[in-house]
């Protein structure tokens, strides 16, 4: 193609150098271009001003820019969770938990200064235990222990003859309905918190790892878990070791809500073990229950490959029912087997 005239690249368009010349309709022709300047000289912008300022779209305009603005929501700080507040036995909200497990050292701190018991609570427990009713759990717990011990007599004159079995299955069944009924006079008096025991086991392989001692040594002098409410009973030697990450992992919200440890009876007392408790705020709450537990393997204080820990409803602590107790009550309701097993057995549900 010759370039030249249609060429874009050398097409500069009419005599005016440019793409649009002077003679292009682009502005208009004569006549409109004269209207056009005329209406611009003519325009009064401050007339107009004046005019739109009274328009509603212009009212509401200069509305929002001059209304006040609405104060910005308050927002108020959490309220953390303390029952333990001025008590020198329990960590206060202003210490952190390094200081509070200094202060209050697990294996030095002796119960004729602060008590039988360290205290420490969940601050940020959504779930926080009433245990306001008390004196009427007491009340109901006892009549219906009192009421049992009449049946239970009863039934063992009323089956003298009968084998052994038939009467420990009619003393079976009695005795549930006794449990329940107790669990619901818990309930009905807010007394629902719980904690963790465990039968007689030694864990040798945790003590080893918590107290960094060798295989050599006996673990028996470290750390033990016994019968007696999830409770952890280690000895002094090895206390420090295992309140610790439970300390932490409480004040964190890992645990329960609340633990506590049992303080020295005396100086030098290092052989004698000491009792930890992990509190859940209800005994019903069985993933609950079985997230502190899973909780307490995970940091090396319970084995999945040991004999079960037992878990303990506060109200047979209130009721004095212990293991071989008077009235034949099993003490625990639940077992670490049923949470932890892989066939995962099925827990009885006390409500039934």
């Amino acid at each position: 193609m010759e370039k030249g005239k249609g060429d874009p690249e050398h097409d500069d368009g009419e005599e005016g150098g440019g793409f649009i010349s002077d003679e292009s309709s682009f502005y208009g022709d004569e006549t409109q271009r004269e209207q056009l300047e005329s209406q611009s000289a003519a325009f009064n912008g401050a007339a107009w001003l004046a005019t739109y300022q009274t328009t509603i779209p212009a009212i509401a305009a200069e509305a929002r820019r001059t209304a006040p603005k609405a104060p910005a929501p308050e927002v108020k700080p959490a309220t953390l969770y303390n029952p333990y507040v001025g008590q020198r036995s329990g960590r206060q909200l202003s210490e952190d938990i390094p200081s509070f497990l200094e202060r209050l050292h697990p294996r030095t701190t002796l119960a004729s200064d602060i008590g039988p018991w360290i205290w420490i609570a969940n601050p940020y427990s959504s779930k926080r235990p009433l245990n306001k009713g008390l004196a009427g759990l007491k009340e109901a717990g006892e009549k219906l222990l009192s009421e049992w011990m009449e049946r239970k007599s009863a039934i063992e004159q009323d089956m003298a003859a009968s084998p052994k079995s038939a009467l420990n299955g009619a003393l079976t069944k009695e005795r549930k309905l006794v449990e329940r009924e107790i669990l619901n006079a818990a309930r009905a008096n807010n007394i629902t918190t719980g904690k963790v025991y465990a039968s007689l086991v030694l864990i040798k392989h945790q003590c080893q790892h918590m107290t960094g001692h060798s295989s050599q040594r006996s673990a028996s002098a470290d750390l033990y878990m016994v019968t007696s409410q999830w409770m952890l009973f280690p000895t002094a030697s090895s206390i420090y070791s295992v309140w610790s990450p439970i300390a932490h992992a409480t004040a964190s919200n890992q645990l329960g809500v609340a633990a506590k440890v049992a303080t020295a009876t005396e100086e030098g007392s290092d052989r004698v073990g000491r009792l930890i408790c992990i509190y859940t705020v209800d005994f019903a709450d069985r993933d609950d229950v079985k997230r502190v537990l899973e909780k307490l393997v995970e940091l090396g204080l319970v084995s999945k490959r040991e004999k079960s820990i037992y878990y303990k409803c506060d109200a047979y602590t209130h009721l004095g029912i212990s293991s071989g107790n008077e009235w034949g009550i099993q003490a625990s309701m639940y077992a670490s087997k049923d949470f932890l097993d892989k066939q995962q057995r099925k827990i009885v549900d006390w409500r039934r």
